[in-house]
């Protein structure tokens, strides 16, 4: 962001955003992130740097500033870390997931603070799903205040969703790419984190975009802005749609890895090291391992398994076999235990995802209409559907 305003870009929330340059031979405005097109028809070649930020970088940002400040004050009310610890905790004590991924490790995320999986699985619609379920349909009071953190995590969900856009079916709209379908729904969309954004206070009631903090909001800011932008210019010139994590710094990094991984333990390689691994790593496509090679499953784990002495059916029809008196004398139904509300409920929101993979499975109708039933009984599944057909 400083070599950005060294070169004019104006990155400061208050005088009036620009977040581009001035080019100094076309005078024309160049944003910061480095494209080119070619005109077919025209033949003339345009130049523009798009200044993007890197998506991931800033999500991280905002999961440590939510996590180091006692809480965010936002339109909604007081944003918090304490809430997604308690879902975490109480998951934990319950022994299932309420639909997302939340565990020890993205609570205590110092060891890995890079981690960017860990960052956006925490502000993610599963963990608003969950915040609102426990709050609003077991009616938890721990999570009585948990609206404002539920709405937080859904809001920089669907801000990191645009920018990480790569699928044109995918199921939910901020997932799919910026075309002339999704423009107008995105723009508002934009318009409504945005404005979130800039309501957000830190304790002491500064304005979370002049504080030190300011870092990660201002990028998401910058970032929805020019993908925008960038659409725009291009579009005009028959850019049907633009799949915003082909903007993402995930390439370069992947690259960085591929050339580091050449040099062992060596992570300060000359420039003839790193001219020898580049050469290695153009010619990749023709390298690769045989499927006759050495390597080999290292062990072998039966799951179902039957003795030598007795069929597999034989041991079946024991098993089933209601006139066994092994088999009547105990009473199963003794040893279950009385299960909470919130585990029954994930009981069905996990029994509706395995009917959804079987029914896809499944040719014979009268099988389907046997497993499927018109009515959902999970309100964890009405939670994470979003208003989209179940």
């Amino acid at each position: 962001m400083a070599m950005c305003k060294s070169l004019g870009a104006v990155l400061d929330w208050k005088n009036n955003m620009k977040p581009w340059i001035i080019h100094p031979s076309t005078k024309e405005k160049v944003f910061v992130y480095i494209y080119q097109y070619c005109h077919l028809h025209e033949l003339i070649w345009i130049n523009a740097v798009y200044i993007i930020l890197d998506a991931c970088h800033m999500i991280k940002l905002i999961r440590n500033s939510l996590a180091k400040v006692e809480f965010l004050q936002t339109i909604n009310g007081k944003a918090t870390w304490l809430c997604i610890k308690k879902l975490q905790s109480y998951q934990s004590k319950q022994g299932l997931l309420a639909g997302n991924k939340l565990t020890g490790t993205h609570i205590n995320f110092e060891q890995k603070i890079m981690n960017v999986h860990l960052a956006a699985q925490v502000l993610s619609k599963s963990v608003s799903a969950a915040l609102r379920f426990c709050q609003s349909d077991l009616e938890l009071s721990q999570f009585e205040d948990s609206e404002a953190t539920s709405i937080f995590c859904e809001i920089f969900n669907n801000a990191f969703d645009i920018l990480n856009s790569r699928c044109t079916f995918a199921k939910y709209q901020y997932n799919r790419p910026i075309s002339e379908a999704t423009y107008k729904s995105m723009k508002l969309q934009i318009r409504e984190i945005i404005n979130y954004i800039e309501n957000v206070k830190l304790p002491s009631g500064q304005t979370i975009l002049t504080s030190q903090k300011k870092t990660g909001f201002l990028g998401i800011i910058i970032n929805l802005k020019n993908v925008f932008n960038l659409y725009d210019a291009y579009h005009k010139r028959n850019l049907k749609y633009l799949s915003t994590y082909k903007l993402s710094q995930d390439h370069l990094e992947i690259f960085f890895s591929a050339v580091r991984s050449r040099f062992g333990m060596n992570n300060n390689p000359s420039a003839l090291q790193f001219k020898y691994a580049y050469k290695r790593l153009l010619t990749r496509a023709q390298i690769g391992g045989s499927i006759y090679g050495n390597v080999t499953e290292l062990s072998y784990m039966p799951i179902l398994y039957a003795t030598p002495n007795i069929t597999p059916q034989e041991e079946i029809d024991t098993i089933f076999d209601m006139d066994n008196e092994d088999v009547g004398d105990h009473d199963y139904l003794s040893s279950f235990y009385t299960l909470s509300p919130f585990i029954e409920d994930i009981i069905k929101y996990i029994a509706g995802y395995v009917t959804k993979k079987v029914v896809a499975e499944i040719n014979c109708n009268k099988y389907k209409e046997a497993i499927i039933t018109q009515n959902c009984t999970s309100s964890l599944q009405k939670k994470k559907s979003m208003g989209y057909p179940i």
